[in-house]
């Protein structure tokens, strides 16, 4: 039997079944990329290969842990690093993540995450309630194909 291996920016973008069946249907070998594991439909980690995304979910060590994977393509180590300092510093302070240490820069890369630079007070004036809830709308919520 012939193995069909799926590659599309949409799927990319899906919440698939934790299993390595899964990840081997819809991640082709040696793509750079970001991933991020799913417990009930909750992010609990973050994380990138800046090799080959597909040997770091079927070796990664959370993998048991989670229900569903996203995961995205990257063209370069660089767009790797700064989607993954994106989703780490988004999610981080919802205390979802296990992961309690940035994003790492990749080897050779001497800029720091441009995520990390944005602070309360140099939007404050621009943005007064950025960092406050608004009330009566909820925090989008990553939905999960049913078993």
């Amino acid at each position: 039997m012939k193995t069909v291996n799926l590659l599309s920016q949409h799927l990319s973008r899906m919440a698939f079944p934790a299993s390595r069946g899964w990840l081997r249907a819809v991640i082709v070998p040696n793509q750079i990329g970001v991933y991020m594991l799913l417990r009930h439909g909750k992010p609990f980690y973050v994380g990138r290969s800046d090799q080959c995304v597909l040997a770091r979910l079927l070796n990664h060590e959370k993998l048991a842990h989670a229900n569903h994977f996203i995961w995205h393509r990257c063209h370069t180590r660089e767009t790797a690093y700064h989607t993954e300092a994106f989703w780490y510093d988004q999610l981080a302070p919802s205390g979802l993540l296990v992961n309690k240490m940035h994003p790492a820069k990749p080897d050779g890369h001497l800029d720091g995450c441009p995520f990390c630079a944005i602070q309360p007070e140099h939007v404050a004036h621009i943005l007064p309630n950025w960092d406050e809830k608004i009330p009566g709308k909820e925090e989008p919520e990553i939905l999960v194909p049913s078993a």
